[in-house]
Order: structure tokens, then sequence, then C-alpha cells
């Protein structure tokens, strides 16, 4: 596993250009040593973006209702690096991953709660007027709420997953959240963006097939299902 600055050390130590060990920290950097520093963050933040899937960027999400209440966002739920909720297939032969229990009953009465898609949720559910009983749908709405139906007639536990948006690396022993086996595609991403910034002279060839032999090995690692994957040309 590699933080942070390792990875920095390891683009500055690749490009020729730098004495060895540097930078020494991530903060109060200057000049090109700066750029480093700003390329692997940049790095980072876009193999993150790369792809919807990546399965290190799922996370459990559990959160509680409020009686007469049929909408939440991530915020109702205390969820600070949310992107996006993962839903379940709308055909109802595959299993839910969304679960629900009343939280008066408790956990032992948990069970699924299939998806809905919003067009359907807001006909049977936001049109007109319905009692509050326990929810059997939910749904997202296009602002991208937890949608409820019917809407909650005491406090219920809801769980199910959520995608969480890229993290941000700051501080030097900050680790890349996905496997540490491909920290080092991080730095050779990176080394390609310094060198596409200055032309340094040193040669890319090794760099850019090692980052697409990792990227592909990634693909195949971290997307929860197997495909055909092009990556485009970094050249």
């Amino acid at each position: 596993m590699a933080t942070y600055l390792e990875i920095c050390q390891k683009v500055a130590r690749d490009s020729g250009t730098f004495p060895e060990g540097t930078p020494t920290a991530i903060a109060g950097q200057e000049a090109r040593t700066n750029k480093v520093i700003a390329y692997v963050a940049e790095a980072w933040r876009s193999i993150q973006n790369e792809r919807a899937g990546w399965l290190w960027m799922e996370a459990e999400f559990s959160g509680a209702t409020i009686a007469g209440t049929a909408r939440y966002t991530a915020a109702s739920w205390s969820l600070t690096r949310w992107a996006d909720w993962i839903i379940d297939s709308p055909h109802h032969d595959e299993p839910s991953i969304t679960s629900i229990y009343p939280v008066a009953s408790g956990q032992s009465q948990e069970g699924p709660l299939p998806f809905l898609p919003y067009r359907q949720w807001r006909r049977i559910y936001a049109m007109g007027t319905h009692d509050q009983n326990q929810p059997i749908h939910y749904s997202i709405s296009p602002a991208g709420e937890f949608c409820l139906g019917p809407t909650p007639d005491a406090a219920y536990q809801i769980g199910g997953l959520y995608r969480k948006s890229p993290q941000v690396l700051a501080s030097d022993g900050d680790i890349p959240e996905m496997p540490a086996r491909f920290h080092d595609l991080i730095a050779f991403r990176a080394s390609i963006l310094l060198h596409k910034h200055d032309i340094a002279p040193f040669e890319l060839d090794g760099q850019i097939e090692e980052h697409n032999i990792l990227i592909n090995d990634l693909y195949r690692d971290q997307l929860p299902t197997l495909g055909t994957h092009r990556t485009p040309s970094l050249a």
C-alpha cells in the first residue's frame, strides 16, 4: 500500500528530474514539485470517475424513517460522501439488496424492499392521497431523493447500498481507497500528466505500457460484471 506522499515521490523519482526523496511533504511545496502533487491528486480523481461501477466505491447505508415523511436525502441519513444510490433491478425475479424493518420490532423482522421506477412510484404514491403504512416500495426521484411508498406511518430502518463520491487526497499519509496492488496506476497516470505538461526529457513508453496493463487489471478486478473494456490510448 502507498500513501499520497509515497506516490508523489515515485512520480518525481520516475521523472528523473528531482533529487531522491522529493517531495519531503505534501504541504508547503512550490513550482514544479507542487505540480507533481497536484497531478497525483488529479490522476486519482480521474481514476475514480472513470467507471461508475468500481466496487471499492460502494458502501452500505442504514437510516431510520420519520412517520409522515416519504422522501429522504443523503443528508437525512448523515451520508457525507454520497454520490448516488445503488438501486435494485426493477425485475422482481431478482433479489433486492435494499431492506426494511419496523424499528419497534427489531431486525428479526427485516425483509426486502423492492425498487419501483420513479414514474410508477409517483403515479401510485405521490398523486392524490393514500393511507400511511409500512413502505413496500422505494424509488429515486430526479433530484436524487430516496422515496418510500406508502408514506411511513412509523419509524422503519432502511438498509441498502450507495456510491461514494471521489476521495480527495490532502495529507501525507492519505491512502487511496482502491486495492493497494493498483496504487502504482495513480503514479503512472500522474507521470503521463506531468510529461504532457512540460515535455520532460525522459522516456514515457514504460509508464504508458504499465498504466494500460494495470488499468485493465483494475477493470477486471473492481467492476461487478465481466465485459470487454478498451483502454483509450494515452500516448
